[in-house]
């Protein structure tokens, strides 16, 4: 069975994201230097390492403060934006995402461990305050 990688935006983006820019700034204005192409390529590669994690994964779900993107079984992933989210259930190794706008996702969780699905269940009603 496998497992669900959930995360939730938090404040390693932003830092990372200043490390990225020092990085950048350094390799930009000290471009006589040795060390300003190893500064501006690690300022380069930062991004792209936190840009990527999400296909480090089979099954990922990451909650922004806006939106909520799922991926699960190598699919193509689906944004949605939480305040537009009306219903999130569980029906037959399904999980379906139906928003206000009548769109309805579904994703297969047949190959989910029943103990990750009921980690997903409890964190959308915590976090989310979804049933």
């Amino acid at each position: 069975m496998n497992k669900i990688f959930i995360e939730v935006d938090n404040w390693e983006f932003f830092l990372f994201s200043i490390i990225s820019f020092s990085f950048l700034t350094l390799g930009i204005t000290n471009i006589d230097s040795d060390w300003s192409s190893t500064n501006i390529f690690i300022g380069i590669l930062i991004p792209i390492i936190m840009l990527s994690k999400i296909y480090w994964f089979k099954n990922y779900v990451l909650v922004m403060k806006r939106f909520l993107y799922v991926r699960i079984s190598y699919s193509k992933g689906n944004l949605i934006k939480i305040s537009n989210i009306k219903k999130i259930s569980f029906q037959l190794n399904k999980l379906i995402i139906t928003t206000k706008d009548k769109r309805v996702y579904i994703f297969n969780v047949e190959q989910i461990s029943k103990n990750e699905l009921s980690n997903l269940k409890i964190f959308f009603n915590q976090k989310l305050n979804f049933d």
